[in-house]
Parts: C-alpha cells; sequence; structure tokens
C-alpha cells in the first residue's frame, strides 16, 4: 500500500500543482478556484500553440473566417493557423522564373491558401508583416493577380459568384 502523505507530497510538487498554488496565493483563490483557472488557460494554451511546426513554418494568430467585416480586430476570435514562409522545393524554382516579385506573389497566394483551409483569413496588414513588405506592395500585387487572373482563392475580394471585383 502506497503511503498516503507521501503520495500527496509528491503530488503537489508537480508543475500544475506548484503553478495552481502560486495562483491561489498571488490571486487570493481557493486551491479549488485556482485549478478551475488553471485548467481554463491551459485550454487556450493547447488551442492557440498545440500545432507541430516543421522548418520553414511558423504559427500565426489570424481571424476567424466567420467573423464579420468591420468588426474591431480586438474583439474578434482569432485561430492559430501554421503558414509557410520557406519551402525551398516550390520557392528556389519560382524565383529562378519570376524574380523576387513572383515569388512575394507565389508566397502571398500559399499563406493566404493555408489560413483558409485552416479556418482563418489574413489581411493585407498580417500579409505585408509576415512578409516583410509594404501593404501599398500587397495592394499591388493582389491587383496584378487579379488583372492576370490568377486563381486564388482570396475568399475576403471575391464576389458570392467567384468573379474578381474591377477594383
Amino acid at each position: 500500500m502506497v503511503d498516503k502523505p507521501l503520495s500527496d507530497r509528491l503530488t503537489s510538487k508537480t508543475v500544475k500543482q506548484s503553478i495552481i498554488s502560486n495562483i491561489s496565493k498571488d490571486f487570493n483563490l481557493t486551491p479549488l478556484l485556482a485549478e478551475a483557472y488553471f485548467n481554463q488557460i491551459k485550454d487556450y494554451f493547447l488551442e492557440h500553440a498545440d500545432i507541430d511546426i516543421s522548418p520553414g513554418q511558423f504559427h500565426y494568430l489570424a481571424i476567424e473566417e466567420n467573423e464579420p467585416a468591420g468588426k474591431p480586430v480586438s474583439l474578434c476570435k482569432k485561430v492559430s493557423v501554421k503558414l509557410t514562409l520557406y519551402n525551398p522545393e516550390e520557392d528556389i524554382p519560382v524565383y529562378k522564373k519570376s524574380g523576387l516579385q513572383g515569388l512575394r506573389q507565389h508566397k502571398i497566394v500559399r499563406i493566404s491558401n493555408e489560413a483558409i483551409e485552416q479556418g482563418g483569413v489574413l489581411s493585407y496588414e498580417d500579409i505585408a508583416f509576415i512578409l516583410t513588405s509594404s501593404v501599398v506592395t500587397i495592394k499591388r500585387d493582389m491587383s496584378f493577380m487579379r488583372r492576370k487572373r490568377h486563381r486564388h482563392p482570396f475568399s475576403w475580394l471575391a464576389s458570392p459568384d467567384g468573379a474578381w471585383p474591377n477594383s
């Protein structure tokens, strides 16, 4: 039979119990409430940080795809998405054929598709930040791709029938 006091002491030495104890002391909460807060916060972290990342990829908080346009970003639900910034098998041939502008446009399409596939959307500002470019440059690239009728699933640019807007 296991010694109950010894078992309790060992359990109290876990990282989880240490954090719960700190929450309880720091916020003057009962251990039960501190554990409830811990579990809720743990779930938030798992929801946003449990993404398997490969070399060349990173995770980014995108706006959830069902959020209405015009809603303040601070009030929008966000989702963690895994985006690929660098994929040498794709990127090097594109760079050789189309140069930096073509590579940037290729990455715009790729990261936008990846976000959409994972239930998120990226704004012009997000894309510009990710690609270390300006919003003006991203808008210019998007306009160029629309004029050239490149097929890309930018749901926030397409009309309900799938046609691209003229502007």
